[in-house]
């Protein structure tokens, strides 16, 4: 969330094979089909009748199967299988909101539908998006079934930085396309991309200069409201936190924590997020919770348009967010507050709002021909994914045009 210096980027991930939107719903029903007949290895749930609040038993199969194939990826980078106990455990206590007639048979070929545009096979091909971090599965679920009738929010927050790279313009583009899948499901005009950008926060934070941190903010606000003014108009807002003033509830959330907390919080985040001290790295954990979970960063619309009322909320990450989602829950649980929404994880290994350590370009010297001829540049691995695929899908005008 704030801008931090990042550390190496894990080994590149393995892609499942492409499959479209259309052709992903219909193997997930092929699936859950067969695993209402136990056609499929691993037990089939024993799922609750139709009684009201609960699940039939094939919305059952249909959510489960496909959280059989959606990828987790822990703690060491590497994507893993949801343990079928997990699966049965978390849908055993899910709730879904009650409708009735028509709406009743919309909500049941939505949740599917919606679970497949976040992290389904086409998610994780075209869009970018690498699977769920451990931990937030019954948001997951709450989200897919809310979002059948509420308006969704898709949330990317940009960190404080001294010199944003140019592929920070990428990291918007999973919640685009992640937009766009929903809408297929929900209808369009019901999704919105929220950016927000940290610079107040991340500045008093992580002590850096707020004069060029302001100027590196102000010129990516520009380029992204020109991309999301093509990609998504009228469906977005990029948000700031310049009139926010957290000294005061950052420092009271941190003091409200116990040593375990305190101690299991540094032992999650040792030698991640660039920080030179634990007192540092608790306020950073701090204010991730204080965004994204309590609502206690006063946020000011600097372009778009207003996002909707009482909407269903997704936060769209890099993978080392991960790492901090996992602190928030440990810290969450001494507050005893929950986690406010669920994460999907995206393909960015470097944090996009700041310069990759083995090379880069930065956003401030980009013109229109950078992407396609920057022979002089070394560039990081990481770096070279994320802008060959911001080339794939930046549209013209949003560069400055060549020298």
């Amino acid at each position: 969330m704030v801008g931090r210096p990042p550390p190496a980027a894990p080994a590149a991930l393995a892609a499942p094979a492409a499959s479209g939107t259309a052709a992903s719903a219909l193997s997930l029903e092929r699936m859950a089909t067969a695993a209402e007949a136990g056609a499929l290895p691993g037990p089939v749930p024993g799922a609750p009748g139709t009684a009201r609040g609960l699940l039939t038993r094939h919305q059952y199969a249909l959510l489960s199967t496909g959280l059989r194939v959606t990828p987790v990826i822990g703690a060491d980078g590497r994507p893993q299988v949801l343990p079928m106990n997990e699966i049965d455990a978390a849908l055993a206590v899910f709730r879904p909101q009650h409708v009735e007639g028509e709406r009743a048979g919309l909500a049941n070929r939505g949740r599917p539908q919606l679970l497949n545009a976040l992290v389904g096979p086409e998610a994780r091909t075209v869009g970018y998006i690498q699977g769920l971090p451990p931990g937030c599965l019954p948001q997951v679920l709450s989200a897919v079934d809310l979002a059948v009738e509420q308006p969704v929010v898709l949330r990317v927050v940009y960190g404080a930085s001294t010199c944003m790279p140019l592929r920070a313009l990428s990291y918007v583009l999973p919640a685009v396309q992640l937009a766009q899948r929903i809408d297929t499901v929900v209808g369009a005009g019901r999704t919105h991309v929220e950016v927000v950008l940290m610079g107040r926060l991340g500045t008093a934070v992580n002590g850096l200069p707020a004069a060029e941190v302001s100027d590196e903010l102000g010129l990516l606000a520009r380029m992204l409201t020109q991309l999301l003014t093509t990609l998504r108009p009228g469906g977005f807002s990029v948000l700031g936190d310049a009139t926010a003033d957290v000294a005061e509830p950052l420092t009271e959330l941190t003091r409200r924590l116990g040593s375990a907390t305190r101690a299991g919080t540094l032992a999650l985040l040792s030698g991640r997020g660039g920080s030179h001290s634990d007192e540092q790295t608790l306020r950073y954990v701090a204010a991730h919770i204080l965004l994204h979970d309590l609502g206690g960063v006063e946020l000011t619309r600097e372009a778009g348009s207003a996002p909707p009322d009482r909407p269903v909320r997704i936060d769209v990450g890099g993978l080392l967010e991960r790492h901090f989602l996992q602190a928030r829950l440990l810290m969450l649980r001494e507050l005893d507050a929950p986690l406010a929404a669920p994460l999907v994880l995206t393909r960015h290994s470097v944090p996009p709002y700041l310069m990759a350590r083995d090379g880069d370009l930065a956003l401030r010297d980009a013109r229109s021909a950078t992407l396609t001829s920057h022979p002089d540049t070394p560039l990081a691995k990481a770096a070279g994914l994320d802008l060959a695929y911001l080339r794939r899908h930046l549209p013209p005008g949003v560069l400055p045009p060549n020298a």
